[in-house]
């Protein structure tokens, strides 16, 4: 009896499938594998090296045949496994007239990683709170690209009706202004002067009030704070995300 790691074969009739190189493949690509044996021609066979696999040779992996499959010798076996198999562990199989071999669980098929993306990692409540900072409990790796998200809306003036908003980077939506003199409204990160160079920069005026901008860690934790040239008029608060790339 041959076997190959991890599965045994179970072979009959002259045929022995030794191995499946590779023996790891995804769902959903193709890929292609060579079988390694004893696949020799029974008389009755009218196969010659190099041919395509008809007639009374198949094989198969997880019961579907592999496509363009060539008998190159007594061997070797070369195909294509196919798109679409379900993932774990399955057989293959080689059959020539009346004989037939199953490596039980030779080949694995795996499901690929889902696609990365930018995935929040902490979520921040930054309160007016008179430009107290707040600081993160994640660190950022140093030279490593974070993105950094502001959303929401506070309020800016209490004492007009009805009261001003602003949000991460403009204040009075009817028309927005980026700040005052002296005074660049919004949020800062690592930014805890108020003055009229804020950092960061978070874009043109967005509607929905969301804002995204990228970010390179410098080993430390942020922090960040609401920007206003006076704060006894304000009250709310901003959300802050980091996200990692992941």
């Amino acid at each position: 009896m041959s076997c190959a790691v991890p599965s045994c074969a179970v072979p009959s009739s002259g045929l022995a499938i030794e191995r499946i190189d590779p023996a790891v493949g995804p769902t959903t690509k193709d890929t292609a594998v060579r079988l390694e044996g004893a696949f020799h021609r029974p008389l009755s066979s009218n196969l010659d090296e190099g041919d395509t696999i008809v007639g009374d040779m198949s094989a198969t992996v997880g019961g579907v045949a592999l496509a363009g499959a060539v008998w190159r010798d007594d061997q070797l076996i070369e195909g294509v496994v196919p798109a679409g198999l379900p993932p774990g562990p399955t057989d293959v199989t080689v059959t020539l007239g009346d004989g037939i071999d199953v490596l039980v669980e030779g080949y694995i098929v795996t499901e690929d990683p889902p696609s990365a993306s930018w995935v929040t990692i902490e979520t921040l409540d930054v309160p007016v709170n008179f430009g107290a900072q707040v600081t993160s409990l994640t660190t950022l790796q140093a030279g490593t690209e974070y993105h950094l998200r502001v959303s929401g809306t506070f309020v800016v003036q209490n004492d007009v009706v009805p009261p001003t908003e602003s949000d991460g980077e403009w204040w009075g939506f009817d028309a927005p202004m980026d700040g005052v003199p002296g005074v660049d409204i919004g949020m800062g990160i690592d930014d805890a002067t108020i003055d009229a160079t804020r950092t960061p920069a978070w874009g043109p005026y967005a509607p929905n009030h969301v804002y995204e901008v990228s970010w390179i860690g410098s080993g430390a934790p942020i922090s960040a704070n609401i920007h206003d040239g006076r704060y006894d008029n304000d009250s709310g608060s901003l959300t802050l995300e980091i996200l990692a790339w992941q």
